[in-house]
């Protein structure tokens, strides 16, 4: 996958945590279905990195490790916009990517049978 970046955190031999992303590519269909302009969705492989997702564990969160997974997965990259989709109901990890300076750009359902609404944010 163009761009695929992954981090994770160990304390000693356990991971407490990772995060992942990749380059959006020219066919992606990451903001089909939010009525934004094609000028704003138009990619070229190169435009915007999407995180697809952050995790910590339970035991290690609110430490700040999720904003150095942030960081690290981010280090280097040189991209117009990063964007990402979070649950709503993630009430601190909405917080944190809203105070690193994401906006919401409306939520919605995937495509695949069961799945929650996200929301969709960028910077």
């Amino acid at each position: 996958m163009p761009g695929f970046r992954l981090v994770l955190a160990r304390s000693g031999a356990d991971l407490v945590g990772f995060a992942f992303g990749l380059l959006l590519q020219s066919d992606s269909r990451w903001w089909n279905g939010l009525g934004l302009d094609e000028g704003f969705t138009r990619e070229d492989g190169h435009r915007t990195f999407v995180i697809r997702e952050i995790a910590v564990s339970p035991d290690q969160r609110r430490r700040g490790l999720g904003r150095e997974l942030h960081a690290a997965v981010l280090e280097g990259v040189q991209v117009e916009r990063i964007t990402l989709a979070v649950r709503p109901d993630a009430q601190a990890a909405m917080k944190m990517y809203e105070a690193l300076g994401y906006r919401d750009l409306g939520d919605k359902e995937p495509a695949w049978e069961g799945a929650p609404v996200y929301r969709y944010m960028v910077r």
